[in-house]
């Protein structure tokens, strides 16, 4: 068996219909679809160069008309594989156009397979992270797990994980390249393997390599704002942040989740100085980036705070004052992820890990809130856990207003919000059963709020009935009942996860739309991976080391 055959093999779900490759559109079509590639997911993971992908363009349209094409296989993947990402990062639904026209470029890009999924090259690599890409927009037919174990394994093979020696004799072309492809191997990993509550896939200690990119490099031109038919991307400011967000997720992620289950004496000094270091990172985002990428980035925060206050094996018990920034945070992810889904014109990447992310905060406002209605409705905020006078600061406590009425339309706001988002999600990528699975699971939570807002009612002569349930239709809430807009700014939040069932998938998509199964789970201290359903499958435990197979 072939590498290219055994890498697919490994992180294949459903097939791809046979037979079915969408045509190369005219020149000029091509390069508005393009574009949204470059603007939407290129602006966050890099790792190609512009002009060489460029040229790979070039290749392939003169091959079309050319009777010595030069096209190399690797540049029909690569042109491909950026049509079929972009056009599956605009699709509303899956099965639309948009997404059809993405499944036939993936078809044709495989058709190279052979020729570019070898072992030994960096090119290699970046094909992997083109369909680990696609992946994370397709959740259906290829495993974003196995695809960016396998990249990091070639990456790692390659040498990419170390800088040369400085006596080496390595142009600065060659060295920038090597670095994009590594750090762009990173962020993949430890976003995947946080979101899937999986092992990195090889360890900070391991890797010693300079970010790239000059200072230069990463401002934005003056022009850039106004110059609409530029080619080459400017910019490269967004990547470089994403990657020290990463390294700090990184550092916290091992020290909590992959270094045992014996639980720390004392965590907090732990959690605080890694939510400081967030909080520094965010207020170092540079003021001129676009109000789309920074609420991209605000909303990554807010779920890496959210994660990191959660019950976890070394932190098995949240102090009170977590659990109220917990439930200021998840309030305010539901609110900015409802405007940045709605969005039609995008600058930043939206992926099926955004509705995983959607998943598990929706489960970590249930578990905060079950239990504990009372004291988080009052709006009084507990006193933070005491530590060493040497440690880092606690988070600013939130400004919930001590109005159990006002809490109370902004938890059911809250829930509305995030099922809201997970039905969009769910029509986009085909797992409405994950929305009717929050639905149930948060019926009993949304029936004793009701009940509290007809006591109050009932006291003051007002109407009795509830603010919002899921018998009510879609529309918004009434005014009166909406909390004025949600997170204040000068507030650093803090988010925490729960995954989601384990999503299985069918192979009989093209007769039947979205026929996920979602089986039925208990729970541990918020657990980050469920129990599976039927077929056999594996329960993944965390903290726990999983084995590749590729």
């Amino acid at each position: 068996m072939s590498y290219a055959r055994m890498v697919l093999a490994a992180c294949t779900k459903d097939s791809l219909p046979p037979g079915f490759v969408t045509p190369l559109p005219p020149r000029n079509e091509a390069m508005i679809t393009i574009r949204h590639y470059f603007e939407n997911f290129f602006v966050m993971y890099p790792f190609f160069e512009e002009s060489s992908f460029y040229a790979s363009i070039d290749a392939v349209y003169n091959s079309e008309t050319s009777r010595n094409p030069t096209a190399s296989p690797f540049d029909h993947f690569s042109v491909r594989l950026v049509l079929a990402i972009a056009h599956s990062g605009r699709m509303e639904q899956r099965g639309d156009p948009n997404y059809m026209a993405a499944i036939g470029h993936v078809s044709a890009a495989l058709v190279h397979a052979e020729h570019v999924l070898r072992p030994g090259s960096i090119a290699s690599v970046q094909a992997m992270l083109l369909l680990h890409e696609y992946s994370m927009i397709d959740p259906h037919h290829f495993d974003s797990w196995g695809l960016i174990g396998a990249a990091s394994r070639a990456m790692v093979d390659l040498g990419l994980h170390q800088d040369p020696p400085r006596s080496t004799s390595i142009s600065r072309a060659k060295l920038e390249l090597r670095r994009r492809v590594f750090w762009c191997v990173y962020g993949f990993d430890r976003t995947t393997s946080l979101i899937q509550s999986r092992a990195f896939s090889f360890s900070d200690d391991s890797a010693n390599v300079a970010l790239p990119f000059s200072t230069a490099q990463t401002l934005v031109p003056p022009d850039a704002k106004d110059d609409s038919n530029h080619i080459l991307f400017k910019s490269f400011g967004p990547a470089v942040d994403l990657f020290n967000l990463r390294r700090i997720q990184s550092d916290w992620y091992t020290e909590l989740f992959q270094s045992g289950r014996i639980p720390l004496s004392d965590p907090y000094p732990l959690v605080w100085r890694s939510c400081e270091a967030m909080r520094n990172w965010f207020a170092g985002l540079s003021p001129s980036m676009s109000p789309q990428v920074r609420n991209f980035f605000e909303l990554n925060l807010l779920y890496s705070y959210i994660y990191i206050l959660a019950a976890s094996p070394r932190m098995p018990f949240v102090a009170p004052f977590a659990q109220s920034l917990i439930f200021e945070y998840c309030i305010q992810y539901a609110e900015k992820m409802t405007s940045h889904a709605n969005e039609r014109v995008k600058t930043a990447p939206l992926s099926f890990y955004d509705a995983m992310r959607v998943y598990m905060t929706g489960r970590q406002f249930i578990e905060v809130l079950q239990g504990n209605e009372d004291r988080l409705l009052s709006g009084i905020i507990p006193d933070p856990p005491h530590v060493p006078i040497d440690s880092a600061p606690p988070p600013p406590a939130p400004h919930t207003p001590r109005d159990f009425q006002k809490n109370l339309a902004r938890s059911i706001t809250c829930i509305k919000r995030l099922t809201d988002c997970l039905g969009l999600f769910g029509l986009r990528w085909g797992y409405m059963s994950w929305r009717d699975r929050f639905q149930r699971d948060t019926e009993s939570l949304l029936s004793s709020l009701n009940q509290r807002v007809w006591k109050r009612q009932d006291s003051t002569n007002g109407p009795a009935r509830p603010i919002w349930n899921y018998s009510d239709s879609t529309g918004p809430l009434p005014e009166s009942m909406i909390p004025p807009p949600g997170p204040h700014q000068h507030l650093q939040p803090l988010i925490t996860p729960t995954y989601p069932p384990e999503f299985q998938q069918s192979t009989e998509f093209y007769q039947t739309h979205y026929n996920s199964v979602i089986p039925q789970t208990g729970h541990q201290y918020p657990a980050w991976h469920e129990p599976t359903g039927s077929g056999g499958e594996q329960q993944e435990q965390l903290g726990m080391p999983h084995t590749r197979t590729y």
